[in-house]
């Protein structure tokens, strides 16, 4: 994300722009990596909750 930010943005921050930089973009990085994780997290649950109730129902039929 760092790239969306022109450089002159990061020279008037002085001697440590480009390790403002660096650490912005390692971040942006970071966020982006938990947000895919998360989202997988949430297909896992939502899959879990079918699987639940698929084999719930899966009992109650074979009790009747």
């Amino acid at each position: 994300m760092s790239h969306q930010l022109p450089d002159e943005y990061w020279e008037l921050l002085g001697p440590n722009g480009p390790f403002l930089c660096e650490l912005f973009h390692n971040q942006s990085q970071l966020v982006v990596q938990l947000q895919v994780a998360n989202n997988d997290l949430q297909t896992r649950v939502m899959d879990a909750l079918d699987d639940v109730a698929n084999t719930a129902s899966q009992a109650t039929s074979a009790v009747a």
